[in-house]
Order: structure tokens, then C-alpha cells, then sequence
């Protein structure tokens, strides 16, 4: 890699966005390492260009030839009526030799094995890897690289990295969304476009107000923490991730540009970088821990006006390639006139040969030919001449020469552009086959969730936060507890959360709903049941395939699955549904409504308000990230959902009697009485 000759951490990767074959030239020709891009379906990134089938095989091609690796994001969640799809994007990364793929739906981790089981796989930011538990479970479950989430401070990073073998990557600079990845609802159920299928319409970027009356409380400022680059590197990160496959090749220079610099420990342009585009300028909070009020911003149009200024500076940025592979040449010409030319590129070898006449020549020949030789033109190569021998009195033109050097530099290409696919299996065919539906129940369990003891009556199976048992486990005797993990557990915790299963054990409480993958993990390991919560995003049947497999007792679908596609996922464990609930629309770990004195004057339940003046409760989840709920309840036990074995009722700030209302309301069938919304269950999610 071309940064290991510059005084970069060696082997560290820029990792550089390309939502376009435009963006994609522009991120090679600036100094990336490797690139990330999406196929026309299952991207993340929807709205970007993204890349044909036939324009797949050309950028791979192009890439190879430069040395650049090529990733591609089938990050996505999906649909049963997708998964045929998915099966071939699989095949299509495998012919094109793709060098890793991203992936967020666990139902894609039994496709890839059954599919191509040799192509890499890296766990997208989508998984929501926060922790080492997290990093660990992707490391059994044959991971290569893990994209860590943004919100992680070095200290984090490195206690993650040094747990586990995989390879880790982190973003350095660009966008970054309020709510942590792959934990967000916010879009899918205000407006049906869902941001873990890549259609985020990005309500977070509105004016929502906080209790002091501050705008835009939910946009969160430009990450950029190029700054700290080495220090990442020295804390185990390995790949450079730069957001922006929406944005223009402009944007792609210039930020490939200033981290290939930072990452050599250089200067580079932050001005040029902040005018390209920013919300007021950019933010560290994460990395350095300082997670504040100083990380919210907006993009104005003074910003956009910025921007405009220093585009057309920024072409020559990548207007001609950049010279990354090394050739070695090698050049000889015998007595008899017979001439030899090699290179070399420590993988491929391509021989030239020439007849020549001797023609009585001058001295000192060598030095024109390494002069003609080390020449590449408008080539990716760094040539090195390192033999140059030939027989007194030999010549050849120099337009001779320069013909042999662009002959042989071509058939390198060609050699290094050949595709390297992955073997297939092809016997995996396409298949509309549903998997075996269950037997529906009379009627589904309902199983109420209550946030704290206070709220709870009656008896039989009831989810409660973690904590609160462990704080009341004595008012709860009447209940067969379910237990429930937080949604969040950062490495500094993760010791406290395994004390605290243990003391769960000892309290005689065996089984445990879990949101996260580390969780689900870490709670399986130590011998409980475990329900996989709606935060673990199952959407298809091959996903609760993989769970049931993995030892999930019963799943929880994702609130964005269709009434019609619940009859199938069940497979062979119990799945369920929110039935009632504010459900938490994001999960974030900075505060927007922190008042003058921080934390000091909060109770741990705020709110904030949209521009249509609806109302948004955010919880406290022990000062270690907030949820945001929405403003109205999800209520659906009037219209029963077909297939659904387990309904749970999810309460969060309503009083004892409004819960026992909820309950007798839902066990009766009867209609909620006030403002509702019915969630996705019947809505075509986008």
C-alpha cells in the first residue's frame, strides 16, 4: 500500500466512499487504500448512484489493477420476498472478486455460507458493535473485520481491539447520524422509509426543540477525527473509514486527501476540508469522550455557499493517477541483437522481447535506457529499474524504448486487472419456498414489559430492565420475570453487567430478552434462555432461522417486519411482536436536552418538541445513553396480527393504572382510546 512508503502505521487503510464510478476514480486517484461501495439494490445508501452488475466487475478491475481493495456494502435489512436478491448480490461480489463484503441482516451470515463461504465478511456499523462482547461474538461467528460503531471514545476502541483477532475499523470522518446505527426507527415509522434498508429520509436533521428552547436539537456536526489518526492506529484501528457515498467526488478528494496526510502524521487542509462541507464545522466529542452540547450543528447556507467556492479548486486533486504499485524492470540485450525486457510486480511478470541491430552506439547507453524504462506516464506504477545490461555498442531509439516500456506496463495491467472470483456454490439455487409455518396459537400471550416495579400488577411472565429487578426483586413475586438487558453497554460496564447476571442467577431469574449481539452471547454462555429482542432487527425467516439456531429461545420480529411476512418467520422457535408501546424511535449516546448544570437538574425523563409541536419523551438509561420515544403509542391488539405466538405490551412512563387499562384493553380486544399509530405492520416499508 502506497501509505506503508510514507511514515503511515504499517498496514493502516484508508478506507474511502464511492457512491458512483465518478466518486469511485476520485477516491483511487487521491490516495485511497480501498473503497467501499454499494450495488444497485441492498445498499445502504439507496440514494447514491451506486453500481450495475457490469459496472461491479469494472470498478473491481480497476481497483485490482491499482492495488486498491474493493468492499461492498450489502448492509441492509430485508424482506422475505428479497432474499432470492440477496442470493445472487452474493454471487455477483464472488465473480467480481470482491474483497470483503458488509453485512447488518443476520439472515445474510447463513446465505454467505451457504453461498461463498471463502468471501470475507465484515460486520457493518449497521450491527451496532459498541463492545467487547459484541466484537467477540462477531469473531466466532467467522467475522473478518468488525466496523466499530461512531460513538466510541479511543479508550473504547483500543479495550475492543485488544480482545479479539478480527481486524477493526472505525470512521474518521463525515456525517454521523443522532441515533447509533442500526438502532434507529425514527424514519421507517414517522414516514416508512427505513434507514436500515438505506432510505432514511432523515427527520433527525428537522427542528426538534429542546426544554431551553435550542433548534435543531437532533443534528448532530460532521465527525472528523483525522487528528487523532495515529493514536487510532496505535489503538488497534486498521481501516480508515471516511462516511459520504451521497456526496461528490469533490468531497471524496478532499477527504481522502487530508486523511492519506493526517494518517502519515502530515498537515493537511482542515480550511479547504470544512468548507467542502460541514454543519458549522466538525466534531471530536466521541474519540475524546467530550460528548456536549458544542457537537450539535446545523448546515446553513452560508455553509453550502462555502462549498461551492472551493469545488472547482479541488479537481486537480484527482485529476491524474496516483502512483502506488511498484514495478521493478529489468532490461538485457545480447550480442546477437536480441532484446529482453521484464516486469515485475512481486505477483505478475510480463516479458517484452525486441530484435535490434547494433548499431556502433555511444557509451553510456544504460543510463538512457533506465532514463526510458523508469518512465509510467499516466500509469498507476513507480518503476525501478534494477538491471540494465547490454553489449558494447548497442542503441535503440528512445521512441523504441518507450514502446517496450508502455508494451510491457500494459500487459501488467491486463495480468493484474484478470478477475480473482470466489468460488460459488452454485447447487444453493433461487427458491420461493416459505419455511415451515407453524401452527398459530388460539391466541397469542400477551407479555407486558414494564420499565419499573411500581407500574406492575397481576401475575404470569412480565419483562423488567435488569436493574430494577436486581433494586426490587422482592416486590415481584408474583411474576415469572423475564429479564432485561440494556440496549447499551460500553466497555467500561461490561464488568458490572456480568456481576449482575450472576446475582440474576442467584436470584433464581432464567430467562433474559436481549437487544444486542454480545448480549444475546454473553447471556446464552452463562446458561440462560434467551429472547432475542427487537433490537437484534429480524425481518426474514432466515434471520430467525440463524437465531433459533444460535440458541434463541423465541424472537421478537423488528416493528418494521409486514403482518404478512410474521406467518413465515417463526421456523421453529416462538416469535412475537410490540404490540402497544412508545416505541424507542432512536438510541443515542449525547445528550440534546441537558440543561445549564448538565445532568444536574434532570429527573431522567425530558422531552422535546418537532415543529408540528408533538412531543417527544426522552429516557435516561443511567447516564450511559437516551432513548427517544415516540409521540404517540403503537396499539394494534384491536387487529389481531396473524402468526404472532407472544404479544408484548411495552410500557414505559405510564402510571399503574394506565398499564392495568392497557392490559384489560388488549386482553379484550377493544380499541385504544386515544391517539395511536399501527406501526408498520400494515404499511409497505420502503
Amino acid at each position: 500500500m502506497n501509505n506503508v512508503f510514507h511514515g503511515a502505521p504499517e498496514g493502516a487503510e484508508i478506507l474511502a466512499p464511492a457512491g458512483g464510478p465518478e466518486q469511485l476514480a476520485a477516491a483511487v486517484r487521491s490516495g485511497a487504500d480501498a473503497v467501499y461501495l454499494g450495488l444497485k439494490s441492498q445498499s445502504a445508501r439507496a440514494g447514491a448512484v451506486n453500481f450495475s452488475e457490469e459496472e461491479m466487475y469494472d470498478a473491481a478491475a480497476y481497483c485490482r489493477v491499482r492495488g486498491v481493495k474493493v468492499y461492498v456494502t450489502l448492509n441492509t435489512l430485508l424482506k422475505n420476498s428479497e432474499l432470492d436478491a440477496a442470493k445472487e448480490n452474493i454471487r455477483v461480489c464472488a465473480r467480481a472478486g470482491a474483497d470483503g463484503v458488509l453485512i447488518q441482516d443476520p439472515g445474510m451470515i447463513p446465505l454467505l455460507r451457504e453461498i461463498c463461504p471463502d468471501m470475507p465478511v465484515h460486520a457493518s456499523t449497521q450491527m451496532t458493535v459498541h463492545n467487547v462482547a459484541g466484537a467477540k461474538a462477531c469473531e466466532r461467528l467467522g467475522f473478518k473485520r468488525i466496523v466499530l460503531a461512531r460513538e466510541l471514545s479511543l479508550d473504547e476502541i483500543r479495550a475492543i481491539a485488544a480482545a479479539v483477532s478480527c481486524e477493526i475499523e472505525a470512521f474518521v470522518h463525515g456525517a454521523q447520524c443522532m441515533s447509533i446505527s442500526g438502532a434507529c426507527l425514527m424514519s421507517s415509522m414517522l414516514g416508512g422509509r427505513s434507514g436500515n434498508r438505506g432510505r432514511c429520509a432523515q427527520p433527525c436533521r428537522l427542528d426538534f426543540r429542546s426544554p431551553e428552547g435550542a433548534g435543531y436539537a437532533l443534528s448532530l456536526k460532521d465527525m472528523s477525527n483525522l487528528p487523532h489518526m495515529r493514536e487510532m492506529a496505535e489503538a488497534g484501528v486498521k481501516s480508515f473509514k471516511i462516511e459520504g457515498r451521497l456526496k461528490r467526488p469533490e468531497y471524496v478528494a478532499a477527504a481522502v486527501s487530508a486523511a492519506v496526510h493526517a494518517l502519515r502524521g502530515e498537515p493537511y487542509d482542515a480550511d479547504t476540508l470544512e468548507k467542502v462541507f460541514s454543519r458549522g464545522g466538525f466534531t471530536d466529542g466521541f474519540i475524546t469522550g467530550r460528548r456536549d452540547l458544542s457537537m450539535f450543528g446545523v448546515r446553513t447556507a452560508e455553509d453550502a455557499a462555502e462549498s461551492e467556492k472551493v469545488f472547482k479548486s479541488l479537481h486537480g486533486l484527482y485529476k491524474n493517477e496516483y502512483k502506488r504499485v511498484p514495478v521493478g524492470a529489468g532490461f538485457k540485450a545480447d550480442a546477437d541483437g536480441s532484446v529482453t525486457a521484464v516486469f515485475d510486480d512481486g505477483e505478475n511478470s510480463v516479458t517484452v522481447c525486441r530484435r535490434a541491430e547494433p548499431s556502433g552506439g555511444a557509451s553510456g547507453q544504460e543510463d538512457r535506457i533506465r532514463a526510458a524504462l523508469s518512465k509510467s506516464g499516466g500509469t498507476p506504477y513507480i518503476v525501478s529499474v534494477v538491471s540494465v545490461t547490454v553489449t558494447p555498442g548497442f542503441s535503440m531509439p528512445v521512441s523504441e524504448l518507450n514502446a517496450l516500456r508502455r508494451e510491457g506496463l500494459d500487459g501488467l495491467t491486463a495480468a493484474r486487472g484478470r478477475p480473482r472470483p470466489w468460488s460459488v456454490n452454485e447447487a444453493v439455487k433461487t427458491d420461493n419456498a416459505a419455511p415451515r409455518v407453524k401452527n398459530a396459537p388460539a391466541g397469542p400471550e400477551l407479555i407486558p414489559r414494564f420499565e419499573t416495579s411500581s407500574q406492575a400488577s397481576g401475575s404470569g411472565r412480565a419483562i423488567f430492565p435488569l436493574g430494577e429487578i436486581l433494586r426490587h426483586h422482592g416486590e415481584l413475586k408474583g411474576f415469572d420475570i423475564i429479564a432485561e438487558l440494556p440496549r447499551f453497554v460500553f466497555p467500561g460496564k461490561e464488568a458490572e453487567l456480568d456481576e449482575a447476571l450472576a446475582r440474576l442467577g442467584d436470584l433464581g431469574v432464567r430467562h433474559i430478552i436481549a437487544d444486542g449481539i454480545g448480549e444475546f452471547y454473553r447471556a446464552r454462555d452463562l446458561g440462560f434462555g434467551v429472547i432475542a429482542g427487537m433490537g437484534m432487527n429480524l425481518l426474514n425467516y432466515k434471520a430467525v432461522g440463524f437465531i433459533a439456531g444460535e440458541g434463541a429461545c423465541s424472537a421478537v420480529l423488528s416493528p418494521e417486519i409486514n403482518a404478512a411476512d410474521i406467518p413465515a418467520a417463526g421456523g421453529n422457535v416462538p416469535v412475537g411482536i410490540i404490540a402497544y408501546g412508545y416505541l424507542p424511535l432512536m438510541n443515542y449516546r449525547v445528550c440534546p436536552v441537558k440543561g445549564k448544570r448538565g445532568c444536574k437538574d434532570c429527573g431522567g425523563t425530558r422531552r422535546l418538541t418537532d415543529r408540528t409541536g408533538a412531543r417527544f419523551s426522552v429516557l435516561c438509561r443511567d447516564r450511559q445513553y437516551q432513548q427517544l420515544l415516540n409521540s404517540v403509542p403503537l396499539y394494534v391488539c384491536d387487529a389481531p396480527v396473524p402468526g404472532a405466538d407472544f404479544e408484548i405490551l411495552y410500557f414505559t412512563a405510564e402510571t399503574r393504572g394506565e398499564c392495568a387499562q392497557i392490559i384489560s384493553l388488549a386482553r379484550s380486544g377493544a380499541p385504544f382510546p386515544g391517539k395511536r399509530t399501527n406501526g408498520l405492520y400494515r404499511r409497505t416499508l420502503l
